[in-house]
Formats: C-alpha cells, structure tokens, sequence
C-alpha cells in the first residue's frame, strides 16, 4: 500500500475574517510580485482590504471606479497622472484597476508596482484567492 506523504499548508496565516484573509492574500502576492500598493475597494471607492501603505491605499481606492471605467488613453493617463501625486512610483505602465463581481456586488481590484506579466500574474493570483475566500466564507 501506498502511502501519501503529508504536505505542509501552504498558507502560513489564516483568518476566519473575510477581509483580513483578503489583506494576508493581498500581501503575499505584494512580497511575491514587489509591488509598492494593493488594494481590494468597493464601487464607492473605499478600501475594504489593503496590502502596502495605508494613504496610498486610500487613494487608488478612490481612484479604482473611475480607472476601471476609462478606456481613453489620454484620459486614462491624465488619472493616473493625478494618482502618482499621492502614490510615489504610479505610472501608466505599472498601475493597474480590475472590475469584477461577488455575489453581485462590483468590486475593485487595485495595485501599483509590477509591469507585463508580473502584472498580470498578481491579479490573477489574487481574484483566484479573493475568490476562494469568499466562497469558503459563504460555507462557513
């Protein structure tokens, strides 16, 4: 008979909290990408889980609705031209605001720091877990 050998639990911290999960979440793919902001805010622009610097959090939090929504290269500069006034090292290159939805409700997911496909390693890393916690919060 075969025997599995037990493996050790990936995560080192754990929350029963939804969004204090979400903020370790949001931290480890900060360490693993470098990146200088994260942040997880709501369709009114308020942070509901961050990872790096809590002012610049607030700000792309803020900034996360009306980033999402533009599609003009121009505009889109000139907004992240206003946020790099808050948050040291934003540029058009490496600052980044996903949409996406739980249980309904529009969420933002917001990060500051990683180009290509560093970039787009991170968000997918971290909807897959903001996703997982979620569904494991549900259940609990």
């Amino acid at each position: 008979m075969a025997v599995m050998p037990i493996s050790k639990e990936r995560r080192a911290r754990r929350s029963a909290r939804t969004y204090q999960a979400i903020a370790y979440q949001l931290e480890h793919v900060l360490k693993i990408h470098g990146l200088r902001s994260f942040t997880l805010s709501d369709s009114n622009g308020l942070v509901l889980a961050l990872a790096g610097c809590e002012e610049e959090a607030d700000a792309l939090a803020a900034y996360a609705p009306v980033l999402a929504k533009c599609t003009d290269r121009g505009r889109r500069g000139e907004v992240i031209s206003q946020l790099g006034a808050i948050v040291d090292g934003a540029r058009d290159d490496n600052t980044e605001v996903r949409s996406f939805f739980v249980d309904g409700e529009r969420l933002f997911l917001g990060l500051v720091g990683a180009t290509g496909a560093s970039l787009e390693s991170a968000i997918y890393r971290t909807l897959t877990g903001i996703r997982r916690i979620y569904r494991s919060s549900q259940v609990s």
